[in-house]
């Protein structure tokens, strides 16, 4: 227990996450939360984080769905938490899981149905992967030069091989994994690390390019009425035929890219029950 206290008194963001994740366990439960404890503390759902709680693309990161869940996501932090923050700084290390965590929320929310609960430190942990991709691609003379090293070809492997697991399990979310990768290699790559000589004004367009791709995807991720799931639910819980029509049009003016498939389930929706008013 004292080494991992020494190694976590000089790695103040990893022993915070640490804590935040664990008290959460406590306040739902250990060993097998409910849905509806989880949701209650944070955990992400498309249609919740559309209809105004976008919050939960980061708070999810911190809740767990059981004991053996925990287990894994917190031997991985006490792993590679500690030595990534020794490399980067605190400040740059908890910039990079939040923007981790965020980023594997948005892909998920993004891939999976909007019902499907979100939970787990999984994505912002193959964030941190990603940023220890990124130093070593940016620490060499040229973007391949970490592959002559045997540590840097073993991450590569791990990356692989933990991707490669969660394509197995059907309750793991491999697109939050992705994205917390992507995002944890972008924000170290990009932005934390001093751009290649004879580079810097390149670097400058591929901020401002990564930039509005994160912003346009979380706004497409928190606007409802860009997904015609959402308005075709609306229709169904119409009240009243002419707003279920109103619903339905709206998904009809859609882009062409964001309308549903030609079998939309939308020709076959149930009418509205009676107005009770009589109108």
């Amino acid at each position: 227990m004292t080494p991992l206290l020494e190694r976590l008194g000089h790695a103040p963001v990893t022993g915070c996450v640490l804590i935040a994740i664990l008290t959460l366990a406590a306040l739902t439960d250990f060993v097998a939360p409910t849905p509806q404890q989880l949701l209650g503390h944070g955990a992400a759902m498309g249609f919740l984080v559309q209809d105004g709680e976008p919050w939960r693309l980061l708070t999810y990161a911190f809740l767990h769905g059981g004991l053996i869940h925990l287990a894994f996501n917190t031997i991985f932090l006490l792993q590679l938490g500690p030595q990534i923050e020794a490399v980067l700084g605190s400040p740059r290390f908890a910039l990079v899981y939040l923007c981790s965590a965020a980023g594997g929320g948005l892909v998920a929310v993004l891939w999976q149905d909007p019902h499907t609960l979100l939970v787990g430190a999984s994505g912002a942990i193959f964030g941190i992967l990603g940023a220890a991709l990124a130093w070593n691609v940016r620490s060499g003379r040229s973007p391949l030069d970490f592959w002559n090293y045997e540590g840097p070809r073993q991450l590569v492997g791990l990356i692989v091989v933990n991707l490669a697991l969660g394509f197995l399990f059907p309750m793991v979310s491999n697109a939050g994994h992705i994205g917390g990768l992507i995002a944890g290699f972008v924000t170290t790559h990009t932005f934390l690390l001093p751009p290649r000589d004879g580079a810097r004004r390149v670097d400058r367009w591929i901020r401002a390019g990564w930039l509005a791709l994160a912003a346009s995807l979380t706004f497409y991720a928190c606007e409802p009425f860009l997904r015609w799931d959402h308005l075709l639910t609306k229709a169904r819980d119409a009240s009243t035929p002419a707003e279920q029509m109103r619903w339905l049009a709206a998904i009809q003016e859609l882009p062409a890219g964001a309308r549903p498939p030609v079998a939309w389930p939308g020709a076959g929706i149930a009418p509205p029950a009676k107005d009770r008013r009589g109108r």
